[in-house]
């Protein structure tokens, strides 16, 4: 019984870690494509050809997000 408990916490801390770095990647994987769509809305680019560039219902969503955003005026 003391060998299991020790197997499952050591597998426990070892998934934990795991999971914190994959977050960061993640993360920064979505930082790109919020950049990469906050310049498709900055150029005015209609929204039905952006959408046609964006798969999957988060990275769509990211998009409306993006394009909810006010364009930056050229003097900024």
């Amino acid at each position: 019984m003391k060998k299991i408990t020790i197997v499952c916490f050591m597998l426990f801390s070892v998934m934990v870690h795991a999971d914190n770095v994959t977050k960061e990647g993640t993360c920064d994987g979505w930082a790109n494509k919020a950049k990469q769509f906050m310049g498709l809305r900055q150029n005015n680019t209609p929204i039905h050809k952006a959408m046609k560039m964006t798969v999957g219902n988060f990275s769509r969503g990211l998009m409306l997000r993006a394009y909810n955003e006010t364009v930056a005026e050229e003097g900024e």
